[in-house]
C-alpha cells in the first residue's frame, strides 16, 4: 500500500484511510493476513479532518473536509518486526513488485486528470520516490516524464492510449481514481487481428491493441458464447500458475449461466 503502512516511534504500526476509500485498507489486510501475519481487523475512528486535492482545468485545489475514518493498528513487536521487512524492502527488479508499487502508489498519490493524462504526485523525498517508480515504469514496459512535482505516464496515443492497458496491468484499489465516465478518448480506429474457435461453442476475439472494453471491463480476450445476445457477464480472474498472483481479466459473454462459462474457460486449459 505505499506508504500508507506508518511505522511509529511509539512502537506501534498502522494504516489509516477514509471510510469511502475502505478498499486499500480491505486489501493491505488481505495481503498480510495471506502472508500469515496476525493483525487486527480495520475498525471505525473518530471522524478527521483532511485535505483530498480535487483537479480542475485551472490547476488542483485542495480543499478542507471532514471524513470517516478506518484504522489498522497493531503493536505486537513480533508482527511489527517481521512486517518491516515487507515495508522497507525493495525489488524493482520483480515484475509484480513493481506493479504493486505503482498501484499503491496510485492509491495513494496518482489522479487521472480530466485530460486524459496519468500522474504521480509527489513533494517530499521527490527525486529518490520517482527515480524507483521510473524503473518501475520501464520495467512493465512503459515510460514516463517529470514535470514539476508530478511524473506523468507518456501516453502512446497512436496505439489507442496505453493509459487503460497500464491501470488493468497494476490494478489498483481505488475504484473512484479509475473511473472513466465522462472522459473522451482520442482513439485510433482498432482492427481485429484474430478470431479463434475454441474448444466448445464460442469464440475468442483478439485486437490489435492487445486490450479492449467488453461490457464497460477491461480485457485482453473477449469469450463470445452461445448466446451473443445475453445481457449475463462473467468475469474471470486469471492467475499466473507459477507465482499464483493475478494476471488479466478474462471476459465470458454469452452463456447462460456460471458454470457453462467456468466450464468454457476451463476447457482451454485442460489436457487435451
Amino acid at each position: 500500500g505505499w506508504h500508507r503502512i506508518k511505522i511509529h516511534t511509539r512502537n506501534y504500526i498502522g494504516i489509516i484511510v477514509a471510510e469511502d476509500d475502505r478498499n486499500t485498507i480491505d486489501r493491505i489486510y488481505n495481503y498480510l493476513t495471506d502472508f500469515g501475519y496476525s493483525i487486527p481487523k480495520p475498525r471505525r475512528r473518530k471522524p478527521s479532518k483532511i485535505r483530498v486535492p480535487i483537479y480542475e482545468p485551472s490547476g488542483p485545489r485542495i480543499p478542507n473536509s471532514t471524513k470517516n475514518m478506518l484504522s489498522m493498528v497493531t503493536q505486537s513487536n513480533v508482527e511489527i518486526e517481521k512486517m518491516k521487512d515487507i515495508v522497507l524492502q525493495t525489488n524493482e527488479c520483480n515484475y509484480d513488485w513493481c506493479r504493486g508499487l505503482l498501484a499503491g502508489f496510485f492509491d495513494t498519490d496518482g489522479c487521472l486528470h480530466k485530460t486524459w493524462e496519468l500522474s504521480y504526485i509527489q513533494i517530499k523525498n521527490q527525486d529518490k520516490t520517482f527515480s524507483l517508480c521510473e524503473k518501475a515504469i520501464n520495467l512493465l514496459g512503459f515510460s514516463s516524464r517529470r514535470r514539476w512535482d508530478n511524473l506523468y505516464l507518456i501516453n502512446n496515443y497512436a496505439f489507442n492510449n496505453n493509459i487503460l492497458k497500464y491501470l488493468s496491468l497494476i490494478n489498483p484499489a481505488l475504484n473512484r481514481k479509475k473511473n472513466l465516465i465522462g472522459m473522451g478518448i482520442n482513439f485510433e480506429p482498432v482492427k481485429v487481428t484474430n478470431i479463434e474457435k475454441y474448444n466448445g461453442d464460442y469464440v475468442a476475439i483478439q485486437t490489435d491493441t492487445k486490450t479492449l472494453i467488453a461490457n464497460g471491463l477491461l480485457t485482453h480476450n473477449c469469450f463470445i458464447g452461445p448466446k451473443p445476445t445475453s445481457d449475463r457477464v462473467f468475469v474471470v480472474n486469471q492467475r499466473n500458475v507459477k507465482t499464483g498472483t493475478f494476471d488479466e481479466h478474462k471476459i465470458m459473454m454469452g452463456f447462460k449461466t456460471e458454470e457453462e462459462a467456468r466450464a468454457g474457460y476451463l476447457a482451454n486449459y485442460e489436457k487435451g
